[in-house]
This record gives structure tokens, C-alpha cells and sequence, in this order.
């Protein structure tokens, strides 16, 4: 069995989406003026807090450090008030973060991306995706449905086989599909006071593969709705029972058993495929958890190929050897993400 592990790089490599250190620039692209909007009110405020800025929300800023900031503040507040620190009461700023997610990370251009597949250029998406076989599990780590779009849309070698989002039940024949950071198109319908619903596959069991809209993403009459997505930030709450409590405890299962179908696939694979995942520091609670399946293998070699641009082969190479327990050249270089510029949203 197989494993194929997607990351940012992945997107960012064949859409040309910016990284979440040029999020500001590319809000503005998407919804110019966005700090003049009542929806993005609250969000401009902190933006402008954590840049010193008063009044002044525009330019650039990081998407990583924003979130980080409104969660510590939400977290420690009782040390911070007195210092002035404004927490987001109500999750007005946390609910406009995340409709500005949707608004950069959400759209795909299908009609292209059904293009580039067809086509005769570079692409490493569909390279790799190619040798996705009955019985491989998939992983991606990133908000957006790119991956799963194209696993349910293009893969020519798999027509006969079933995609199946876990943890639903799956058989030897099928490929497993994992989101561990929670997706664009996985609905939570809030209402207050009540139960919440929460919409993560469609009802035969496959990936959902229409992400929320900016619009989609409100509060309407008391009743919140908005997609799950684990922030970029270094401690994320959906990992913590007790930051959930019971009122959100389907959140923390539905992200636990995404982790536990991840770490299984990597204590029982043969081959790792790594495409635009970095290892990155704030991911140390993944770190942790990627290894105690390392070690579950019990020495086990695994082949490991790495889809990363050269200048950085090395750096995320000792990573995962760290992680994983392997020798740096058990990491083969695969080059980096392309794709044909058709599809690219961002200058590069």
C-alpha cells in the first residue's frame, strides 16, 4: 500500500495560490477593498491591531500570525486584558478569517483544471495522482478541494475504483481519502442552543468536493454556518478534548479520526509520496504523532519521494528523516510542483 501526502506546496505549486505570508495582498485581490465591507468589519480591526496600524487594514500582512494572534488572545485573555488586548467576542473576526479563506482558497477553475489533465504539459498532480492504485490512501492537509476534486474527477486509472472519505467504512479495493486539517467543503450548521450539523462526505460515502463560498459563510437568525478548518496555528484546539468540551466533541472526533486513519496508513505503507508538504515547526503536534507511527513499523524501510523545489530538498529532507526515523537519502528528490500556466491564479 501506498501513501500520498499533499500540502500546501501542492496548491500553490499547480494553481499559484499564494501562501498564507502573502494573504494580505491576495485578499485584496479577491475582495478589493475588503476592510471597507461590514462582512470583514471585525477582521479589519485586528488586522490593523497586529500591525500597528489604526484605521488602516490594507496592504500586506500573514494569514499564520493573524490567527495565531486571535487565538492566544481568545486563550489567555485573563493575562492580556488588562493590557488592552480585545478578544473576539461573539467570533465575529474568526467567522470573516474564514470567509477570507474561502475567498482565496476557495474557487476552482474545473473547466481548466479538466484541461491541464488532458493535456501534454507538465503536470505533477496528475503524474502523481496517475499512480494512485485501488487499496492507496490520499491525504491532503489543506483547506481547499483540489486534490479530492481531482482524485473524483480525473483519475483515469481508477474508474472502477471507490474513493472513500474516512473514516467511513472502506474495503481492500478502495482509496482512502483523508483531510487532517478539516476542509472548505465541510459544512457545520450551528444554530444557538441547539445540535449542531455537520456535513463531511456526501451520503455514499466520497469527498466533498464543492467548497464553501465567501457567502455561504454567515450568520443568519442565530444559526452560524461555517466550514471546519484547523488554523495555522501552532496549538490547534479541534486536537484538544477539553478545549472542545461536549458542546463541539463531534469536532474533535471527526479530526481525530482523520489523524488515526493517517498515522495507520503511514505504520502500514510500503511507499510515501510527499507533494508540497514542508514538515513545518507549527506542525509539531502532527510531528509527534507521524512518528509514533514511524515507530509503530518497527524498523520497517519505507521509501520515501519528495515532490519539493531544489533549494529546499535538503531542509525538508532532514525533516522527515528526523521525523520518521530514516536516513536523509532514503528521501529521493522528485523536483518540484508544476503545472501548465493555464492554471495559474498568482504570479509567480
Amino acid at each position: 500500500m501506498r501513501l500520498f501526502l499533499f500540502g500546501a506546496g501542492a496548491t500553490i505549486g499547480t494553481l499559484g495560490l499564494p501562501g498564507v505570508k502573502q494573504f494580505g495582498p491576495a485578499l485584496e485581490r479577491c475582495a478589493p477593498s475588503w476592510w471597507s465591507d461590514a462582512k470583514y468589519s471585525k477582521l479589519a480591526r485586528f488586522v490593523a491591531e497586529m500591525r500597528g496600524t489604526p484605521g488602516d487594514s490594507s496592504g500586506d500582512w500573514y494569514l499564520d500570525e493573524l490567527w495565531t494572534r486571535l487565538d492566544y488572545v481568545a486563550k489567555l485573555f485573563p493575562a492580556l486584558e488588562s493590557l488592552g488586548a480585545q478578544r473576539d467576542d461573539g467570533g465575529e473576526a474568526s467567522q470573516a478569517l474564514h470567509r477570507a479563506v474561502a475567498a482565496v482558497y476557495g474557487p476552482l477553475n474545473e473547466h481548466a483544471l479538466s484541461e491541464a489533465w488532458r493535456g501534454a504539459e507538465p503536470f505533477t498532480l496528475r503524474a502523481v495522482l496517475g499512480q494512485v492504485q485501488p487499496g492507496d490512501v490520499v491525504v491532503s492537509l489543506n483547506w481547499d478541494v483540489l486534490v479530492e476534486w481531482l482524485l473524483m474527477n480525473c483519475r483515469f486509472p481508477l474508474r472502477a475504483a471507490r474513493v472513500v472519505q474516512m473514516p467511513h467504512s472502506s474495503s481492500a479495493g478502495d482509496v482512502r481519502f483523508v483531510k487532517p486539517h478539516g476542509s472548505l467543503s465541510w459544512r457545520r450548521t450551528m444554530p444557538a442552543g441547539l445540535e449542531p450539523d455537520f456535513e463531511w462526505s456526501n451520503n455514499d460515502g466520497s469527498p466533498l468536493t464543492r467548497a464553501m463560498r465567501p457567502e455561504d459563510i454567515r450568520n443568519e437568525s442565530g444559526v452560524i454556518y461555517q466550514p471546519l478548518l484547523l488554523g495555522a496555528i501552532p496549538i490547534k484546539s479541534e486536537i484538544l478534548r477539553e478545549v472542545q468540551g461536549n458542546e463541539h466533541s463531534f469536532v474533535h472526533s471527526r479530526v481525530m479520526e482523520q489523524w488515526k486513519a493517517l498515522c495507520e496508513a503511514l505504520r502500514d505503507s510500503d511507499e510515501l509520496h510527499v507533494v508540497g508538504y514542508s514538515f513545518p515547526p507549527e506542525d509539531g503536534y502532527g510531528h509527534f504523532m507521524l512518528a509514533e507511527a514511524a515507530r509503530a513499523r518497527r524498523g520497517r524501510p519505507c521509501r520515501v519521494l519528495l515532490h519539493e523545489v531544489r533549494a529546499r530538498h535538503d531542509e525538508v529532507a532532514a525533516r522527515i528523516a528526523s521525523i520518521l526515523g530514516l536516513a536523509c537519502r532514503d528521501v529521493l528528490p522528485q523536483g518540484p510542483v508544476q503545472s501548465p500556466r493555464s492554471l495559474l491564479w498568482w504570479p509567480r
